[in-house]
């Protein structure tokens, strides 16, 4: 153990110590072992070998209390490193605030001229605020009156939703030989030839001609455009040309069912829909 664990620099008392405790240890365990046999009658041998097995489980066990203590050692010295770096951080420190310490009554005397600023700026800025609040209540009076106005404008809104959603439904109804009954005539009625062309204003058609009208017709994605069509955002020149149709008295769905075909009829309401729909919602707009 000397010699493996201490580099042979054991004092004399220490290795008489280790002796000694070897030497206890191995009478104790015969006596135990005799102790052992005489009440169980079962033998226990401690051999040469359970012998050298004690030595080095002992040799083991100093190794590992020797590795603790190393390294509680370690940490006692990093600490002491530590405290060290940080009281040198600590006097740093402590020299900047005395160098700064003019800067620091500068800065004092600066804020106090900044606030003494302040107070008469609040000054001000509380007679713009009784000016600001004077405005508000005016404001406040106006938004109130608005409110009213954008109400009765929500009411007509209400009302020609379900112009609208009647419309779209009438459209739903139709199919591909509705249309093509309007398609075939070879000069168009009056009231089918109106109501195409205020179609066709709406979907912006560069003619309103019947011969463009039949070709206007024979897309199979013509009632597709007609359900899908942008009404929030019609251009207000497209608005002022259908003013020529929806004004003719004629132009009703009931006169156009009569006069062209019940497509027509259709037709007719999904063009004065959108027109209301366009007038109601730009009263609506804030």
């Amino acid at each position: 153990i000397n010699a493996e664990y201490m580099g042979g620099d054991a004092t004399e008392k220490m290795r008489s110590g280790l002796t000694e405790m070897c030497v206890e240890i191995h009478v104790s365990v015969e006596a135990v072992a005799d102790r052992f046999y005489g009440e169980l009658r079962r033998h226990f041998y401690v051999t040469p070998t359970s012998y050298l097995e004690f030595i080095s489980l002992y040799m083991s066990l100093l190794e590992e209390k020797r590795q603790e203590g190393n390294l509680a050692l370690t940490r006692i010295k990093n600490g002491k490193v530590k405290m060290a770096e940080t009281t040198q951080e600590v006097d740093t420190m402590q020299l900047e605030l005395t160098r700064m310490q003019p800067l620091l009554e500068d800065s004092r005397i600066k804020t106090e001229a900044m606030m003494a600023d302040l107070t008469v700026r609040k000054a001000a800025a509380n007679e713009i605020k009784t000016d600001v609040e004077a405005t508000a209540a005016e404001a406040a009076e106006q938004q109130a009156v608005a409110s009213v106005l954008q109400a009765d404008a929500q009411k007509d809104l209400d009302e020609a939703l379900p112009e609208l959603e009647g419309a779209l439904k009438s459209l739903d109804s139709l199919n591909k030989s509705d249309i093509g009954e309007i398609r075939g005539y070879t000069t168009a009625p009056k009231a089918v030839m109106t109501t195409i062309s205020a179609v066709m204003t709406l979907l912006k058609e560069p003619k309103l001609d019947w011969d463009h009208g039949k070709s206007v017709l024979s897309d199979i994605n013509f009632l597709k455009r007609l359900k899908e069509y942008d009404k929030d955002n019609i251009p207000a020149a497209t608005i002022a040309k259908l003013q020529r149709f929806v004004t003719d008295p004629d132009f009703t769905p009931e006169k156009v069912g009569s006069g062209g075909s019940a497509a027509c009829r259709s037709l007719c309401m999904w063009v004065r829909a959108m027109d209301l729909y366009y007038r109601v919602s730009r009263t609506v707009a804030p």
